[in-house]
Protein backbone atom coordinates (compact mmCIF):
# COMPACT_ATOMS: atom_id res chain seq x y z
CA UNK A 1 0.00 0.00 0.00
CA UNK A 2 3.01 2.46 1.00
CA UNK A 3 4.03 1.61 -2.93
CA UNK A 4 0.56 2.69 -4.72
CA UNK A 5 -0.11 6.29 -5.99
CA UNK A 6 -3.45 8.04 -4.44
CA UNK A 7 -4.84 6.57 -7.53
CA UNK A 8 -3.86 3.11 -6.49
CA UNK A 9 -4.84 3.18 -2.77
CA UNK A 10 -8.67 4.69 -3.83
CA UNK A 11 -9.25 2.08 -6.09
CA UNK A 12 -7.61 -1.08 -3.50
CA UNK A 13 -9.95 1.38 -1.08
CA UNK A 14 -12.86 1.00 -3.18
CA UNK A 15 -12.34 -2.75 -4.37
CA UNK A 16 -12.44 -3.90 -0.50
CA UNK A 17 -15.61 -1.49 0.21
CA UNK A 18 -17.64 -3.26 -2.93
CA UNK A 19 -16.56 -6.54 -1.66
CA UNK A 20 -18.09 -5.59 2.02
CA UNK A 21 -20.96 -4.58 0.57
CA UNK A 22 -21.54 -8.02 -1.33
CA UNK A 23 -20.70 -9.81 1.84
CA UNK A 24 -23.34 -7.52 4.30
CA UNK A 25 -25.93 -8.33 1.25
CA UNK A 26 -25.25 -11.45 0.92
CA UNK A 27 -25.99 -12.04 5.21
CA UNK A 28 -28.97 -10.39 4.79
CA UNK A 29 -30.71 -11.75 1.79
CA UNK A 30 -29.43 -15.21 4.06
CA UNK A 31 -32.23 -14.23 6.83
CA UNK A 32 -35.95 -15.07 5.65
CA UNK A 33 -38.71 -12.71 6.24
CA UNK A 34 -39.44 -14.08 9.88
CA UNK A 35 -35.57 -14.00 10.85
CA UNK A 36 -35.54 -10.03 9.92
CA UNK A 37 -38.77 -9.38 11.65
CA UNK A 38 -37.83 -10.90 14.89
CA UNK A 39 -34.42 -8.93 14.47
CA UNK A 40 -36.12 -5.77 14.06
CA UNK A 41 -38.40 -6.62 17.38
CA UNK A 42 -35.40 -7.43 18.73
CA UNK A 43 -33.46 -4.19 17.74
CA UNK A 44 -36.62 -1.68 18.81
CA UNK A 45 -36.70 -3.76 22.38
CA UNK A 46 -33.43 -2.80 22.89
CA UNK A 47 -33.99 0.50 21.80
CA UNK A 48 -36.51 0.52 24.52
CA UNK A 49 -34.40 -0.71 27.42
CA UNK A 50 -31.26 1.46 26.40
CA UNK A 51 -33.53 4.90 26.45
CA UNK A 52 -35.28 3.36 30.16
CA UNK A 53 -38.65 4.07 28.72
CA UNK A 54 -42.08 2.37 29.58
CA UNK A 55 -42.64 -1.68 27.70
CA UNK A 56 -45.61 -0.08 26.03
CA UNK A 57 -43.71 2.32 23.89
CA UNK A 58 -43.70 -0.58 20.81
CA UNK A 59 -47.12 -0.40 20.94
CA UNK A 60 -48.31 3.14 21.52
CA UNK A 61 -45.18 5.05 20.09
CA UNK A 62 -42.71 2.73 17.72
CA UNK A 63 -45.62 1.19 15.52
CA UNK A 64 -47.89 4.04 15.36
CA UNK A 65 -45.25 5.99 13.79
CA UNK A 66 -44.42 3.87 11.19
CA UNK A 67 -48.02 3.04 10.21
CA UNK A 68 -47.67 7.09 9.57
CA UNK A 69 -44.20 6.80 7.99
CA UNK A 70 -46.41 4.27 5.70
CA UNK A 71 -49.24 6.82 4.79
CA UNK A 72 -47.06 9.39 3.82
CA UNK A 73 -45.13 7.62 1.66
CA UNK A 74 -48.25 5.87 0.24
CA UNK A 75 -47.25 4.34 -3.82
CA UNK A 76 -43.25 4.38 -2.96
CA UNK A 77 -41.97 1.00 -3.18
CA UNK A 78 -40.87 0.26 -0.33
CA UNK A 79 -44.09 1.03 0.89
CA UNK A 80 -45.57 -2.41 1.13
CA UNK A 81 -42.90 -3.92 2.45
CA UNK A 82 -42.56 -1.53 5.43
CA UNK A 83 -46.51 -2.17 6.05
CA UNK A 84 -46.35 -6.04 5.93
CA UNK A 85 -43.39 -5.63 8.23
CA UNK A 86 -45.34 -3.63 10.71
CA UNK A 87 -47.79 -5.93 10.67
CA UNK A 88 -45.84 -8.96 11.31
CA UNK A 89 -43.69 -7.80 13.90
CA UNK A 90 -44.78 -8.20 17.48
CA UNK A 91 -44.37 -4.99 19.78
CA UNK A 92 -46.44 -6.12 22.85
CA UNK A 93 -45.41 -5.01 26.35
CA UNK A 94 -45.56 -8.44 27.28
CA UNK A 95 -43.32 -9.55 24.39
CA UNK A 96 -40.85 -6.45 24.57
CA UNK A 97 -40.51 -7.88 28.05
CA UNK A 98 -40.05 -11.33 27.38
CA UNK A 99 -36.90 -10.33 24.62
CA UNK A 100 -35.42 -7.54 27.22
CA UNK A 101 -34.92 -10.33 29.61
CA UNK A 102 -33.47 -12.73 27.20
CA UNK A 103 -31.51 -10.08 26.54
CA UNK A 104 -30.02 -9.11 29.53
CA UNK A 105 -29.39 -12.81 30.40
CA UNK A 106 -27.39 -13.04 27.16
CA UNK A 107 -25.42 -9.96 27.81
CA UNK A 108 -25.05 -11.10 31.41
CA UNK A 109 -23.66 -14.78 30.19
CA UNK A 110 -21.35 -12.88 28.02
CA UNK A 111 -19.97 -10.74 30.55
CA UNK A 112 -19.59 -14.22 33.13
CA UNK A 113 -17.78 -16.03 30.50
CA UNK A 114 -15.18 -13.18 29.93
CA UNK A 115 -14.80 -12.37 33.35
CA UNK A 116 -13.81 -16.07 34.16
CA UNK A 117 -11.36 -16.41 31.31
CA UNK A 118 -8.77 -14.21 32.07
CA UNK A 119 -6.16 -14.94 34.89
CA UNK A 120 -6.66 -11.81 36.54
CA UNK A 121 -9.04 -9.95 38.11
CA UNK A 122 -9.89 -6.96 39.77
CA UNK A 123 -12.98 -5.70 41.81
CA UNK A 124 -14.82 -2.37 42.86
CA UNK A 125 -17.45 -2.83 45.61
CA UNK A 126 -19.79 -0.35 46.66
CA UNK A 127 -22.17 0.11 49.22
CA UNK A 128 -25.42 1.87 49.63
CA UNK A 129 -28.85 2.28 49.87
CA UNK A 130 -31.58 2.93 47.41
CA UNK A 131 -34.37 5.17 47.14
CA UNK A 132 -36.34 2.93 49.50
CA UNK A 133 -33.83 2.58 52.06
CA UNK A 134 -32.92 -1.17 51.47
CA UNK A 135 -29.22 -1.71 51.47
CA UNK A 136 -27.71 -2.51 47.74
CA UNK A 137 -24.17 -3.47 47.32
CA UNK A 138 -22.80 -3.04 43.66
CA UNK A 139 -19.97 -4.71 42.50
CA UNK A 140 -17.75 -4.07 39.13
CA UNK A 141 -15.29 -6.60 37.48
CA UNK A 142 -11.96 -5.25 35.68
CA UNK A 143 -10.80 -7.85 33.25
CA UNK A 144 -9.26 -8.42 30.05
CA UNK A 145 -11.19 -9.33 27.15
CA UNK A 146 -9.39 -9.54 23.73
CA UNK A 147 -7.36 -6.71 23.53
CA UNK A 148 -9.31 -4.32 25.59
CA UNK A 149 -9.71 -3.93 29.58
CA UNK A 150 -13.35 -4.28 30.22
CA UNK A 151 -14.99 -3.03 33.14
CA UNK A 152 -18.67 -4.23 33.41
CA UNK A 153 -20.82 -4.54 36.51
CA UNK A 154 -21.16 -8.20 37.39
CA UNK A 155 -23.83 -7.90 40.20
CA UNK A 156 -25.95 -5.96 42.27
CA UNK A 157 -26.78 -7.55 45.66
CA UNK A 158 -29.76 -6.82 48.02
CA UNK A 159 -28.02 -7.17 51.49
CA UNK A 160 -31.77 -8.47 53.47
CA UNK A 161 -29.98 -7.83 57.27
CA UNK A 162 -27.51 -5.61 58.60
CA UNK A 163 -24.57 -4.50 56.64
CA UNK A 164 -21.22 -5.92 58.27
CA UNK A 165 -18.12 -7.01 56.83
CA UNK A 166 -19.19 -9.84 57.14
CA UNK A 167 -22.81 -9.83 55.27
CA UNK A 168 -20.93 -8.13 52.78
CA UNK A 169 -18.17 -10.85 52.26
CA UNK A 170 -21.15 -13.48 52.19
CA UNK A 171 -23.19 -12.03 49.97
CA UNK A 172 -20.01 -11.65 47.83
CA UNK A 173 -18.50 -15.01 48.48
CA UNK A 174 -21.73 -16.65 47.74
CA UNK A 175 -21.90 -14.75 44.36
CA UNK A 176 -18.91 -16.17 43.27
CA UNK A 177 -19.74 -19.98 44.50
CA UNK A 178 -22.76 -19.85 42.38
CA UNK A 179 -21.10 -18.49 39.31
CA UNK A 180 -18.22 -20.21 39.78
CA UNK A 181 -15.89 -17.91 40.00
CA UNK A 182 -12.09 -18.55 41.22
CA UNK A 183 -11.35 -16.13 44.47
CA UNK A 184 -7.68 -17.07 43.08
CA UNK A 185 -7.85 -14.62 40.02
CA UNK A 186 -8.58 -11.66 41.79
CA UNK A 187 -5.47 -9.37 41.84
CA UNK A 188 -7.21 -6.03 43.24
CA UNK A 189 -10.28 -5.09 45.59
CA UNK A 190 -11.26 -1.52 45.37
CA UNK A 191 -13.75 0.36 47.94
CA UNK A 192 -14.91 3.58 49.46
CA UNK A 193 -12.75 3.13 52.87
CA UNK A 194 -15.66 2.85 55.06
CA UNK A 195 -15.03 1.10 58.16
CA UNK A 196 -17.11 -1.98 57.42
CA UNK A 197 -14.57 -2.77 54.25
CA UNK A 198 -11.49 -1.74 55.67
CA UNK A 199 -11.83 -3.13 58.98
CA UNK A 200 -8.71 -5.36 59.70
CA UNK A 201 -10.88 -7.91 61.76
CA UNK A 202 -14.83 -7.02 61.11
CA UNK A 203 -13.94 -5.40 57.79
CA UNK A 204 -14.17 -6.98 54.27
CA UNK A 205 -10.86 -6.51 53.64
CA UNK A 206 -9.99 -8.43 56.98
CA UNK A 207 -12.43 -11.41 56.52
CA UNK A 208 -11.17 -11.88 53.18
CA UNK A 209 -7.35 -12.12 54.05
CA UNK A 210 -8.51 -14.29 56.55
CA UNK A 211 -9.87 -16.95 54.48
CA UNK A 212 -7.98 -16.59 51.35
CA UNK A 213 -4.39 -15.01 51.81
CA UNK A 214 -3.33 -17.85 54.64
CA UNK A 215 -4.96 -20.80 52.58
CA UNK A 216 -3.87 -20.13 48.85
CA UNK A 217 -1.34 -18.03 46.88
CA UNK A 218 -3.62 -15.14 46.16
CA UNK A 219 -1.56 -11.92 46.76
CA UNK A 220 -4.66 -9.48 46.09
CA UNK A 221 -4.34 -5.84 47.21
CA UNK A 222 -6.68 -3.78 48.37
CA UNK A 223 -7.19 0.25 47.96
CA UNK A 224 -9.80 2.59 49.62
CA UNK A 225 -10.17 4.68 46.01
CA UNK A 226 -12.78 3.14 43.73
CA UNK A 227 -10.89 2.90 39.58
CA UNK A 228 -14.64 3.38 38.88
CA UNK A 229 -15.65 7.11 37.09
CA UNK A 230 -18.30 8.46 39.67
CA UNK A 231 -21.43 8.12 37.24
CA UNK A 232 -20.73 3.79 37.90
CA UNK A 233 -20.75 3.99 41.68
CA UNK A 234 -24.33 3.52 43.67
CA UNK A 235 -23.54 6.32 45.96
CA UNK A 236 -23.87 9.02 43.23
CA UNK A 237 -27.33 7.44 42.29
CA UNK A 238 -29.16 8.22 45.80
Amino acid sequence: MASLTDEGRKHVFKQHFEQLTKCQGFLKQSLTKKQRLELFSYKADYIVARGKQPYVEGEIVIKPVLESFVEIFEGEVFQKTVRDAITGVALSNNTITRRIESMGKDFRQQIYEDFCSTPYTALAIDESTNITSEAQLLMYGKFACGCRIAVELLCCLTLHSTTTGHDIFSAVDTFFTKNQFDWGCVVMCCNNGAPLMKERNIGFRGIFKENFLTSTSNTASFTGKLWLPKSFRLSSMK
